[in-house]
């Protein structure tokens, strides 16, 4: 069982409440025991704050909302107390201080901060759900497939087709194997949804140090991957194609720290894919920031499918150059889906 984190705190406007809103807060709440969403009042705003907050309150009953009712500085140069400002605010407002803030902002990190609690990312590159509630005001019919059913009323649109619970798809293997680009690949061939490496994303965000990974930053990596995957299983498609697994942290855990938390062990061995994806690593390495085993490829992806195996997830092993394994990981998945 992922033992969760006690609150969590996640503040926005919601101007208006999209998919990509959906996501932060289906995240957050998949971790915490309580999550507190603040809706901001903003002056001359479009939408009344009011409207937002009953919209979120029949989005995510699982949540706590409570309303900034009053207007609030945006950036720091706007009052010299801009941060004390708002520490007072939220700290007054909320029913009792939270241990994490989720933000996709840059704010995240000074406001986790103030609040005496810590940061936790959520998609700050905007690429998992691709949307602005600047977009949705814009022109709500071009962003009318991220629009839940409430805010598309408001918009006078008709409610959204159902779509099917997803087929998932795990895409797994050492670094530098080309996962991350098939993955794109494959959303973009299926329409499908991309579940992030949760790890890149902490590491990307500095709350992560590659050299120096520590027993939470794996928690945080396994509870935010899963709360990740739930969440966009829940907004439908014909595939969800996961970048990583449980499987894959628990073996970094023990690689890097000698052992693994048990419950990722124990995830790892009851997560259940339609299809695996396993990347060999017979192509060349490439450097990135968040990379930090070259000389242990051949052991990860040995240990790797050994481990697979042993939990009934045979997988579908891609070699060859980056066509052949793209040109694999598309066939395999149209075979899934019947194609």
């Amino acid at each position: 069982m992922i033992p969760p984190l006690r609150t969590g705190l996640v503040l926005g406007k919601l101007l208006p409440p999209h998919l990509g809103h959906l996501y932060l807060v289906g995240c957050a709440l998949r971790q915490v025991e309580r999550l507190f969403v603040v809706v901001e009042h903003i002056e001359g705003e479009p939408i009344p704050s009011e409207l937002r907050v009953g919209w979120m309150r029949q989005l995510v009953p699982e949540a706590t909302i409570v309303h900034l009712d009053r207007a609030m500085p945006q950036e720091p140069g706007e009052h010299p107390r801009f941060w004390a400002l708002w520490r007072s605010a939220l700290l007054d407002l909320l029913p009792e201080p939270p241990e994490v803030v989720f933000a996709s902002e840059h704010y995240g990190h000074r406001l986790a901060a103030e609040l005496g609690a810590r940061f936790l990312p959520v998609d700050p590159a905007r690429q998992v759900v691709p949307i602005s509630g600047t977009a949705v005001r814009a022109d709500p019919i071009a962003s009318a497939q991220y629009l839940p059913d409430p805010v598309r009323a408001h918009y006078d649109l008709p409610p959204g087709a159902p779509r099917p619970t997803p087929l998932r798809v795990a895409l797994v293997g050492p670094e530098s194997t080309g996962k991350s680009t098939i993955a794109r690949a494959l959303a973009a061939r299926f329409g499908a949804y991309v579940v992030p490496e949760h790890a890149e994303t902490m590491i990307a965000a500095r709350v992560a140090d590659p050299q120096a990974l520590t027993k939470r930053d794996f928690e945080d990596f396994a509870r935010g991957r899963r709360a990740s995957e739930e969440t966009l299983a829940r907004f439908g498609g014909a595939l969800l194609v996961c970048d990583s697994d449980a499987l894959t942290t628990q073996l970094y855990a023990e690689r890097f720290l000698g052992a693994s938390p048990a419950w990722i062990a124990d995830e790892a061995a009851t997560s259940e894919y339609d299809l695996t994806l396993l990347f060999a690593p017979d192509v060349p390495w490439t450097d990135d920031h968040h990379r930090v085993d070259r000389e242990g490829r051949d052991a990860f992806f040995s240990r790797m499918e050994a481990l697979l195996r042993a939990h009934g997830r045979a997988p579908v092993v891609l070699r060859g150059d980056w066509r052949a394994r793209e040109e694999a990981a598309i066939a395999a998945c149209a075979r899934l889906l019947g194609r």
